[in-house]
């Protein structure tokens, strides 16, 4: 609790701070840091009020994967069950006017993505968001919602229902205290944050200005896999993802397509059947079933035998990357070469 109050007071110090620097008033230290403990006090009183917590930048649940981003929030609101260091995540994000096609898409990847036991991740927003999150959650599965408000703010005001599923099965996140409204600029700022909690960003219909390309850019920048569902050409939702295909995204059109781009094995019966699951199932050590480019070579050939083009089609890994997951597979056993020079899976007695 001590912790958590210095760390606000901090985030309220510096606040107040840049406000009254640009509006040209020099504030007395006394008067500065009794603002900052009251505002403290109020947002951890209102926390606690939600039924949440507040995690800092030094707490135990504050994930790894946030902490090394260009620009890490401080402090964390948050609301639900769900712990903010579950693993994997990955984001789902999209136009707020989808066409059908992109809400079908939308929540097909939500679903698929939940029952592998990913976390979906998202910014609770009409359209792509709400969809690809009401499917994680009518999946059984975790999901995410970071907001552009205060944790105590719904909004989209119609999106109250979503709101409340999450917050009672998932996790409300948010940089803002609670109070704060849904101004325009917390949106580019959240999206730093949907982007910097996860594996990878799938961008499922928007344009190339959209605020699911911003969260995309956001990833390159944190060194995060961006993922695209390609859309029917000449459709200007389409051309953000597409435009991001050009530029080297994955491109994906289901679940097992996110996964194997990421390099996530699965969870459950899927995951018996391929990724490190069916590396395991081969008999390969832990090094090896532990590979991404191996787990994304054994998924590609589950349908069956396969040229190298194909793999690299199949997989998206780079000629380097899938040279180094043959070799390694073809050493330890797992695939084999037919005369034609296809790669074909070998599997043993008593595996997948």
């Amino acid at each position: 609790m001590v912790t958590q109050w210095v760390a606000l007071s901090f985030q309220v110090r510096r606040a107040e701070l840049v406000r009254r620097m640009a509006a040209g008033l020099t504030p007395r230290p006394e008067e500065l840091s009794d603002a900052a403990l009251a505002r403290a006090r109020a947002a951890l009183e209102r926390v606690t009020a939600l039924g949440g917590r507040v995690v800092t930048y030094g707490a135990a649940e504050y994930p790894g994967w946030l902490r090394h981003i260009p620009d890490p929030p401080a402090i964390l609101y948050c609301v639900g069950p769900l712990r903010l260091d579950r693993e994997p995540a990955v984001a789902v994000v999209g136009s707020r006017r989808p066409s059908r096609y992109g809400l079908r898409m939308a929540a097909l990847l939500g679903s698929e993505l939940a029952a592998a036991g990913v976390t979906v991740v998202s910014g609770l927003a009409l359209g792509v968001d709400g969809a690809a999150q009401r499917a994680a959650l009518e999946a059984g599965g975790a999901t995410c919602a970071v907001l552009g408000c205060g944790i105590d703010v719904v909004y989209p005001p119609g999106q109250r229902q979503l709101y409340q599923e999450v917050a009672r099965r998932g996790l409300l996140v948010s940089e803002y205290p609670p109070g704060t409204p849904p101004l325009k600029h917390h949106f580019p700022e959240r999206n730093r944050i949907i982007s910097g909690l996860c594996r990878g960003v799938v961008v499922v219909e928007g344009d190339p200005r959209s605020g699911s390309l911003i969260t995309a850019h956001h990833a390159l920048a944190q060194g995060r896999e961006v993922c695209a569902v390609p859309g029917e050409v000449g459709n200007p939702l389409a051309e953000g993802p597409l435009r991001l295909i050009q530029d080297g995204a994955w491109l994906v059109t289901s679940g097992a397509d996110v996964l194997a781009a990421l390099g996530i094995a699965p969870a459950g019966a899927a995951g018996d059947r391929d990724g490190a699951g069916a590396a395991a199932a081969a008999g390969l050590p832990p090094e090896v079933a532990g590979h991404p480019a191996c787990r994304a070579i054994l998924a590609a050939l589950e349908p069956g035998p396969a040229p190298v083009e194909a793999l690299a089609a199949r997989t998206g890994l780079e000629p380097p990357d899938l040279l180094a997951g043959l070799s390694i597979l073809e050493l330890a056993g797992a695939v084999g070469r037919l005369p034609d020079g296809s790669i074909h899976r070998i599997k043993r007695s008593g595996g997948g």
